[in-house]
């Protein structure tokens, strides 16, 4: 078997780490059958390892989840030597074995063998040959300062500048690439704005595309990460698998050097030939692009994450709410001074511009669970209360489908079953006799106004025309448990059809709540419980305890008073 290893990079030569690389046959050898495959994930440093049968395999990398992408193909013989990608993937395949390539091939062989000295001489011509300055190498290229490439006397007389820097032969149609670094100065001043650096990549088709100079036959990228060196960048096919490099320079540029990347391949550089002819814009067909490389150096303001709470776990701690934020997510620890409460706090804070400002924030634990608070500033600097936003958590839907302030709630059913909310899920419930049920693991009823005050805490079913359904009264038992009682309510001075006419039942006698309703109480938790959340600022009447009196049942009538009439 053969081992296939290197490292990828990316076109500016870093390291590309988690990407797929896999191998698929193409048909059924003596050691590999049709469609059988072989991956390797790179890793941190972007090194992979494949160890491969002989076999004609298919090549695709899928990188960041994205769909799968075919770069080639490669064929490994029985005597391949271990290698890179790249050096698979260059090595010429069956179709193009030509005879003429095979003749090329055997020329050169006999060639090289036939004089070391001869060779050493050739590759000082071909040196010369590739650019008419006598201290560039072979796969390196240095422009001259653009005067003189433009042939005008004055620098600031300087015009955009097409400019031919090359051309590769025998660039095959199997997926070849070729990667040049290009860098120089964009500007007067030596400021990072005017650094320019680009890293060109040439990419060859995979033979789908047969005519000479069509897209898909090859393109061209230049990735630029600063300055504004090159404007513009281009390709041409001037004969089958010959293509002419073509950069429209910017009018400053100067002092331009060009080097071929090492991990290119080594009959690239061979087959590479460095220009300099300056050409009026060419027409170009083969695809090309140029990309810009943002860095923080380069772009203005980046955003990097953590930046305004985004991209991470942790918003912005704002140690005042009073602060001005700008748009983004916030929090406010313990205490934090001109809060909503005392707990933990987080939201965002946005705005219609520096002055006019709003904030909503959501409150996690307690005391301050489940609260959503706003508030907002005027343009004048003035910071509205915070008001508290009502849901189903700090709310109730009562008896009657009215939305009152929740917490804690018990609804008591005719059976004795009760439904719970969080404030008061440790509180129990039990029919003890026809209209009668035990409520334990309270305080009493809580003295919210927005209930009735003192003993208001109790909500009772009403009709179609908003009368009662039956009367109610309490009582505090030896344990300390509420005892509710309900009574039926005729309410005889309606209309006949109002009334609430019952077989069986007299006014005032012990009956149970009426099927399919409730009752709502609102209910005082003992201490050891989650504390109530304080939903606004308001005077609280404390509640005054009566042991030996029945509470009155509705604006002073009792079941008695009303059997009289």
């Amino acid at each position: 078997m053969t081992v296939i290893s290197g490292i990828l990079k990316d076109p500016i030569g870093g390291p590309r780490s988690g990407v797929v690389i896999e191998l698929r046959a193409v048909r059924t050898s003596a050691t590999v059958v049709n469609q059988a495959r072989s991956q390797s994930i790179t890793d941190a440093t972007g090194k992979y390892t494949l160890t491969v049968e002989p076999g004609a395999y298919d090549v695709t990398v899928t990188t960041d989840g994205r769909q799968p992408e075919r770069v080639g193909g490669i064929t490994v013989a029985l005597n391949s030597k271990p290698g890179t990608l790249n050096d698979f993937l260059t090595m010429p395949g069956e179709a193009d074995l030509n005879p003429a390539i095979v003749e090329a091939v055997d020329r050169m062989r006999a060639e090289a063998a036939a004089s070391a000295a001869a060779a050493k001489i050739s590759e000082v011509n071909a040196k010369t040959s590739s650019d008419n300055s006598a201290s560039v190498l072979a796969n390196t290229y240095t422009k001259d300062n653009i005067n003189k490439l433009n042939a005008t006397a004055s620098y600031l007389s300087n015009t955009v500048t097409w400019q031919r820097v090359g051309k590769i032969a025998n660039f095959g149609q199997n997926g070849r690439t070729l990667m040049i670094h290009l860098g120089g100065n964009g500007g007067y001043n030596g400021g990072t704005g005017n650094n320019g650096f680009a890293t060109i990549i040439i990419r060859s088709g995979n033979g789908t595309v047969t005519t000479i100079n069509k897209p898909g036959r090859a393109s061209v990228s230049a990735y630029v990460t600063a300055g504004t060196l090159i404007l513009d960048i281009g390709l041409i096919e001037s004969a089958a698998n010959t293509y002419e490099l073509y950069i429209k320079y910017d009018s400053f540029a100067s002092n331009i050097t060009a080097t071929i990347d090492n991990t290119s391949i080594s009959d690239t550089f061979s087959n590479w030939t460095w220009d300099r002819t300056v050409i009026d814009e060419p027409e170009i067909i083969l695809g090309h692009e140029i990309v810009k490389s943002w860095t923080s150096t380069n772009l203005v303001s980046p955003l990097k994450k953590g930046d305004y709470g985004l991209g991470g776990t942790d918003p912005i701690n704002e140690i005042d709410a009073n602060t001005i934020s700008a748009n983004g997510f916030i929090k406010y620890g313990p205490n934090t001074p001109n809060a909503e409460g005392p707990g933990y706090w987080a939201g965002i804070s946005g705005g219609f511009d520096s002055t006019s400002r709003w904030t909503m924030v959501f409150g996690i634990g307690s005391p301050s669970n489940n609260k959503i608070a706003v508030r907002g500033r005027t343009s004048a600097g003035v910071f509205s209360p915070w008001s508290i936003l009502w849901h189903s958590t700090n709310t109730t839907v009562d008896a009657n489908g009215f939305i009152k302030k929740a917490s804690p709630i018990v609804k008591l059913f005719g059976d004795g079953q009760c439904e719970l909310n969080d404030e008061s899920h440790s509180v129990t419930t039990e029919r003890i006799s026809e209209g009668v049920y035990r409520i334990s693991g309270t305080l009493g009823f809580n003295s919210d106004a927005e209930w009735g005050g003192v003993d208001g805490g109790i909500e009772i079913p009403i009709d179609r025309n908003k009368l009662p359904l039956v009367w109610v009264d309490y009582e505090v038992d030896e344990a300390g448990d509420l005892l509710i009682k309900t009574f039926h309510r005729i309410n005889s001075t309606a209309p006949e059809f109002a009334q609430n006419v019952k077989a069986g039942y007299k006014e005032g006698q012990p009956i149970d709540i009426p099927a399919g309703r409730w009752i709502d109480l609102r209910v005082e938790m003992p201490a050891g419980d989650e504390p109530e959340p304080v939903i606004e600022s308001e005077s609280i009447q404390q509640p005054e305890v009566e042991t030996d009196q029945p509470a009155e049942l509705e604006q002073g009538d009792t079941p008695e008073a009303e059997t009289k009439k």
